[in-house]
């Protein structure tokens, strides 16, 4: 199968993985955390982990592979950020095909707290916006 782009977010983060559309949720979950790690690797060392806002200091990833659990969710509407993100409540050996997941498809992600797993998740999405000045600057 071809593999598909799956550009996830998470506050100011993006990150785009190329995985099969007939990979399982846990394998992209290792290839994402493999992601951000490897960004902080080659980082800064006093910025390490993920922000939720511009400004905000980054949240650590927990120290073990094993102790990190990570929900996955999609916009309601794909035309309205402001209507939120829905759950995609991954179970089991679920994959993009079996969640609608396309090329380009964009999902958010949140690493949960181990004592908050019985929550909603919460989708924490920065989008870019454009300043006054920046307006002002393509006018010109």
């Amino acid at each position: 199968d071809m593999p598909i782009c799956l550009c996830m977010r998470y506050g100011i983060h993006t990150f785009s993985l190329l995985v099969s559309p007939l990979s399982t949720f846990s394998d992209i979950t290792a290839e994402l955390i493999f992601a951000i790690r490897d960004r902080d690797r080659n980082g800064d060392p006093n910025n390490q982990g993920l922000s939720a806002r511009s400004g905000a200091p980054p949240k650590p990833l927990p120290s073990s592979d094993q102790d990190v659990r990570i929900s996955y969710g999609v916009l309601r509407d794909p035309n309205d950020s402001e209507k939120g993100w829905t759950d995609l409540k991954i179970q089991g050996d679920e994959t993009p095909v079996k969640k609608g997941l396309k090329n380009s498809s964009l999902v958010a992600f949140v690493i949960r707290d181990p004592n908050d797993l019985d929550k909603p998740p919460e989708f924490v999405v920065q989008w870019p916006q454009l300043s006054p000045d920046d307006d002002e600057d393509e006018e010109e």
